[in-house]
């Protein structure tokens, strides 16, 4: 009767014990090493990595290793860029490969995920993917619920191009002026913009300004433009001439006409005075 009892109590501790554990394990969430929870290592992105890139049109490219086929969860995967909405990636994206053909639990299977992902713009992204394994309810066993798994990367698009500095206001010509606006605009955000005046070292501006005090003669112009990545932009050159007319000089003509214009009032009234005289003689 004793050991009857006995057998009976560690019966019900062992019930009771696994009871406990499959509360415990049911209630388990994802653990980033893969501890504790039927993921052999943590949600991997193969592409894009931590780099730079010349073309704006990327794919995703994921892999995660797991004890359990889609048969026995199943897996949800979403990513998001620069803090956007969430972008779910197709169940028909997600392919897994099953060694042997084997099927089910302790199997290391391997799943592949591969979406191209949307135009990006030039700069710097963000890039996080979340993945949610639910299990099915036709499954049983000591195995969380759900599991939760993420990775983010940062990267960058640089296509390498330079801005295009265009629609300058100063023209190859001929200005009557030596204060002259100059103005211009850019295909790109900049970072730095200046210019070079008659080959001299650049003077850096915050935009359109006026080149003040041109003196008389040519000159040459060029406009630069850095844009945030480092890709430096460099307009053609613009040759102009300035031609203003001198104020001494305007001031020596009109001396000149008043000068000539006195001696000759002069002369004609000499003449006439000599005229007079011979008259009355």
């Amino acid at each position: 009767m004793r050991k009857a009892i006995i057998v009976l109590t560690i019966l019900v501790i062992g019930l009771f014990a696994s009871m406990l554990v499959e509360v415990q394990t049911a209630n388990a969430q994802y653990i980033q090493n893969g501890a504790g929870c039927p993921l052999v290592s943590p949600l991997n992105i193969t592409s894009p990595s931590n780099a730079t890139y010349s073309s704006n049109l990327l794919t995703l490219n994921i892999n995660i290793e797991s004890l359990f086929d889609d048969t026995i969860y199943q897996y949800v995967v979403v990513y998001c860029i620069d803090g956007q909405n969430n972008v779910t990636i197709p169940a028909s994206s997600l392919s897994f490969d099953l060694p042997n053909g084997d099927t089910g639990a302790f199997t290391i299977v391997k799943c592949v995920g591969s979406v191209a992902l949307p135009q990006l713009d030039e700069g710097s992204h963000c890039l996080t993917v979340y993945a949610t394994y639910v299990r099915l309810n036709n499954t049983s066993g000591n195995w969380p619920v759900v599991i939760y798994g993420s990775n983010t990367v940062s990267f960058t698009i640089n296509d390498g191009i330079p801005p295009a500095i265009t629609n300058l206001s100063i023209i190859n010509g001929t200005y009557l002026q030596n204060n002259l606006t100059l103005s211009f605009t850019t295909d790109k955000p900049t970072s730095w913009i200046g210019y070079s005046l008659d080959g001299t070292q650049n003077l850096t501006i915050a935009g359109n300004t006026t080149l003040t005090s041109l003196s008389n003669g040519s000159h040459s112009l060029v406009i630069y433009a850095n844009d945030t990545l480092g890709n430096m932009g460099t307009s053609a050159p613009v040759n102009f001439s300035v031609d203003v007319p001198s104020t001494t000089k305007q001031s020596t003509v009109s001396l000149s006409i008043v000068e000539v214009g006195a001696s000759a009032s002069t002369a004609v009234l000499a003449i006439l005075l000599v005229a007079f005289f011979k008259k009355r003689k």
